[in-house]
């Protein structure tokens, strides 16, 4: 997943944790599939800040927001998913990340002093 991020083919990223998320974390007795689950899910959500700067970025061409939206969306969708049977079994707790510069929660970015949170909207409306 890491090469297809290092390579901007976020569709790959999807396509490939949606292959991850077959993974049982709760049920499996394998250790080394759910070190390949967890580090799939961080890879998810540094391909998710990726896709965000993109989003964010004024110097998008239009094909290059289009494909964002969509696998942003597909991205989110999986993660959701993934949040909501987390928080079935974990407390809430902070990522542990430091804030990208200029910015004070993930999401956040800052263009030509205007403070734009792409995490409030869903991606066809945050990169207008």
């Amino acid at each position: 997943m890491r090469q297809h991020i290092e390579n901007a083919d976020f569709s790959s990223v999807v396509k490939a944790y949606r292959k991850v998320l077959v993974i049982d974390k709760d049920h499996c007795d394998v250790d080394l599939l759910k070190y390949v689950r967890a580090k799939a899910s961080e890879s998810a959500q540094e391909a998710r800040s990726d896709l965000e700067l993109i989003l964010a970025d004024e110097t998008s061409s239009a094909g290059s927001l289009l494909d964002a939206i969509r696998d942003l969306s597909e991205l989110i969708s999986l993660l959701e998913g993934e949040d909501t049977d987390d928080e079935a079994n974990k407390p809430k707790s902070g990522d542990g990340k430091t804030p990208r510069a200029g910015s004070t929660k993930p999401g956040t970015f800052s263009i030509d002093r205007h403070v734009i949170c792409v995490r409030d909207y869903p991606p066809a409306m945050a990169c207008l």
